[in-house]
């Protein structure tokens, strides 16, 4: 008799946790295997919260790998795809045996060996023969390919010089298709039974309809809590100067009377900014939204409209240019970049159905932004009835409606004991954060439990302004301890710095708040300023309060805010050794009636609204370190 599905995936969960994690008894882990077995086996979608320490990773790779499944797994973070490309999978692979396995990331990760090739030629009169023969040095040698690499060497735009992305590559019309190292990168996930790739690219191959990613017959969404606004934006349009001038550069670069061209280029470019900046409310940095798109302004209509002839114009042009293979490539690029660029503007004034169009950056630099609300209109014939599983340590209300994977969410425990390992603290008697005294109040909180846990704490802000705030008010006097700053260094170097350090303190904001590892003795208290509701004049929240209408509140800021704070909170307690404190300075939670709502997507911790209470408990773990 043929074992059933589920039986084949917990005897393979088993033997991998035996060697792996010398057998830790984690139930809800395997309770999402068996769930995740079935699904695979039955053709059905899945949409799991599984807690922090769950090991989910585990539980959705191993039974797909041993049913023998092609899995696309996406992630929305770099670093859970170097976690799974680097550790999860080669030694899953160890104990079940070798299978394939492969990172795919865009095509514009990979250098361009056409445009290595054209360097040759005088393609390029802004990259110095040394830059190229560098790089084409690096190119031979390197095994992948991927531009990142170089990223210690060159800067961005120097970079960006030798790579092609997808609006502008001419795919198997390449006269280097056969040595093209993003085709490389295709051919291995092709072959592979796991390929990782993160949402963004997800978004292109729905916007391709399929063309991007290999085959799958099960897609596991990781961190898909971010899945709804990445789809959104990937659905949708960014339009700066940058891209117009590279854009209509790359095509004028191959006319004869580049020079008159070249000028008329930068001219376009420089009105675009214009009508952009003319149509700003203010001089700041405030995103502006047009609920009916662009088109709406005659000015910009004006402009725009002009703009769409320029790129029809000198795309027809730079597809009569011809001679040598190397000009021919780089004109089959310039018109399809031409083309894309045209559409896209074309997509301003005309919005699709769902389409959300604004102005954003600093005067001078203004670019404008498309995105999607018909997030779940464009996923569902993408999915066309193959199995799907999100999931996420906190999965946001009603997200499988939004994302097409409309099944009810379940939830398995984390094996962690967070009424015995955590103290929640909502600061209940702060004046309300719109009170003038109540960033002073919050910052002496804040010391005081900084300094009951030896420093060892992460601050968690919802603004940059908040975070000097708190730091000038709390940290001026030298305390005892280093605090560590977001923008003194890059992320990576930062994260090391402060898990070296055991007593250092780390303030930063909202790309802090999820994502980050730091378990043990560096990390006793997470500290969060305020409840992390969203902006109300951010473009996309804006369209989707608009949209839900008089419960907007409900629908869209109170789930926002609960996926976020759980996510802040859930830094802390990462290995049943950890211990700690969560504050939160906001008494909103203590005192509004959605506070409950909000503390549902919390881990069950112990509660109090004692400063003195947190303060001792920190104490009391400081004297036993």
């Amino acid at each position: 008799m043929t074992p059933a599905p589920t039986a084949i995936a917990t005897e393979a969960l088993a033997r991998v946790v035996g060697v792996l994690d010398a057998g830790e008894d984690r139930p809800g882990q395997v309770e999402m295997a068996e769930a995740v077995a079935a699904a695979c086996a039955e053709g059905t979608s899945l949409v799991v919260q599984a807690g922090t320490g769950t090991g989910k990773s585990l539980a959705y790779l191993v039974p797909a790998v041993a049913l023998g499944r092609t899995v696309v797994v996406a992630t929305a973070s770099k670093a859970l795809q170097d976690q799974l490309a680097a550790q999860d999978l080669p030694r899953i692979a160890s104990v079940l045996g070798d299978f394939g396995f492969a990172v795919l990331k865009g095509r514009g990760n990979y250098v361009c060996q056409q445009k290595l090739d054209e360097f040759d030629a005088g393609g390029d009169l802004f990259v110095v023969a040394e830059v190229v023969d560098a790089v084409r040095a690096w190119a031979e040698a390197s095994p992948t390919g991927e531009i990142s690499e170089l990223t210690d060497r060159f800067d961005g735009a120097t970079l960006d010089r030798f790579v092609t992305g997808a609006d502008e590559c001419t795919g198997a019309r390449c006269p280097r298709t056969d040595v093209c190292r993003a085709n490389e990168a295709r051919a291995r996930a092709d072959d592979a039974q796991v390929v990782v790739v993160n949402q963004h690219l997800l978004g292109f191959d729905v916007q391709a309809d399929g063309a991007v990613l290999p085959d799958w017959d099960v897609l596991v969404v990781d961190e898909a809590h971010e899945l709804e606004d990445v789809m959104a934006h990937a659905l949708g349009e960014e339009i700066g100067p940058g891209r117009i001038r590279r854009v209509l550069g790359a095509a004028v670069d191959l006319l004869a009377d580049r020079g008159d061209r070249a000028e008329e280029a930068r001219t376009a470019a420089e009105r675009f900014t214009e009508a952009l900046d003319a149509v700003a409310t203010d001089d700041r940095e405030r995103a502006q939204r047009f609920p009916a798109g662009l088109g709406a302004d005659e000015r910009l209509a004006g402009v725009i409209t002009a703009l769409i002839e320029r790129c029809n114009a000198v795309g027809a042009q730079a597809a009569r240019a011809g001679g040598a293979p190397e000009t021919t490539a780089r004109a089959e690029r310039a018109v399809k970049a031409a083309s894309r660029l045209s559409a896209a503007l074309a997509r301003t004034l005309d919005p699709q159905s769902g389409d959300v169009v604004w102005v954003e950056g600093r005067p001078g630099a203004r670019s404008v932004r498309i995105a999607s609300l018909a997030v779940a209109e464009r996923l569902a014939p993408y999915w066309r009835g193959r199995p799907v599983v999100c999931t996420s340590a906190t999965i946001p209300p009603g997200l499988g409606g939004r994302v097409a994977v409309d099944v009810p969410t379940r939830t398995v425990a984390s094996p962690f004991d967070f009424r015995s390992q955590a103290l929640f603290y909502v600061a209940r008697d702060l004046p309300a954060p719109n009170d003038p005294g109540w960033r002073v109040a919050a910052a002496a909180a804040t010391r005081r439990l900084v300094d009951a846990a030896g420093g060892r704490a992460l601050l968690l802000f919802t603004s940059w302004a908040g975070l000097d705030a708190t730091l000038d008010a709390a940290f001026a006097d030298d305390p005892p301890y280093r605090v560590l700053r977001q923008g003194t260094m890059d992320k990576p170097a930062l994260l090391d710095a402060f898990r070296a350090d055991e007593t250092s303190v780390l303030a930063a904001t909202r790309s802090f708040w999820a994502g980050i590892d730091v378990p043990g003795d560096p990390l006793r208290l997470v500290v969060i300023d305020r409840i992390p509701f969203p902006v109300p004049t951010e473009p996309l929240h804006a369209a989707r309060r608009d949209a839900a209408g008089p419960e907007a509140f409900t629908r869209i800021d109170v789930p926002h805010a609960a996926t976020h704070l759980a996510q802040g909170a859930g830094r802390l307690i990462r290995t049943r050794r950890d211990r700690g404190v969560v504050a939160l300075m906001d008494p909103r939670l203590a005192r509004r009636r959605y506070g409950a709502d909000l503390q549902q997507c919390l881990p069950r911790m112990a509660k109090t609204v004692s400063l003195d209470e947190a303060a001792a408990f920190l104490e009391a773990l400081t004297a036993t370190a």
